[in-house]
C-alpha cells in the first residue's frame, strides 16, 4: 500500500468523477495499457489517487488523462524516512523537481502535484519508489504532455 498526498479536496471529487466515467469503458480499451511495473517519467496515467502503483493505468498523453509522471526517485533501504515525515519529504522532492520538467516554477504554475510513496507495509515488501505526478489544479483532465509546457 502507498500513501497519496494531494493539495485539494475538490481535486479528489473531480478525480472520482473522472475515474467513474472512465471505468464505464471496458477494462483496457484501445490506447490504454496495463499498470506499469515501475512508474516511468513521461507516462500519462489514470487513477493517480490510487494507493498502489499496480492500480495506475497508463494512457496516451494525447488523450484526456488525470496525471503525468514527472519525476521518480528510488530510496535505498538505508534512507527509510519515518512515516510521519515521508509525506513532507515526498512533497518537497516533487516540488523541487517540478520546474525542471514543466519549465515553470511550481509557485507560478497552473498545475498541481500529487505523490505516491511507500507505506510501512509496502516498504517491508521492498517498495522504495516515490513517484511525482503533475495534475490539473482545477481537477479537469489534462490533454497532452506537460513536459516543457510552461503551464
Amino acid at each position: 500500500m502507498f500513501h497519496v498526498s494531494t493539495r485539494t479536496l475538490a481535486l479528489a471529487s473531480s478525480v472520482v468523477a473522472l475515474s467513474m466515467t472512465l471505468s464505464a469503458c471496458s477494462a483496457l480499451p484501445p490506447g490504454r495499457q496495463a499498470a506499469p511495473a515501475e512508474p516511468q517519467v513521461g507516462q500519462c496515467v489514470q487513477n493517480a489517487e490510487s494507493e498502489k502503483i499496480s492500480d495506475l493505468q497508463v494512457t496516451d498523453c494525447a488523450k484526456p488523462h488525470q496525471a503525468e509522471i514527472f519525476y521518480t526517485v528510488e530510496l535505498s533501504a538505508k534512507q527509510r524516512i519515518p512515516e510521519e515525515d515521508l509525506s513532507d519529504y515526498a512533497r518537497d522532492t516533487c516540488i523541487d523537481a517540478f520546474e525542471g520538467y514543466v519549465g515553470r516554477s511550481y509557485d507560478e504554475s497552473e498545475l498541481d502535484t500529487t505523490e505516491l510513496y511507500p507505506s510501512e507495509e509496502s516498504w517491508a515488501t521492498g517498495e522504495r519508489t516515490i513517484a511525482c505526478f503533475a495534475i490539473s489544479a482545477d481537477g479537469e483532465p489534462l490533454v497532452g504532455s506537460v513536459k516543457d509546457s510552461k503551464k
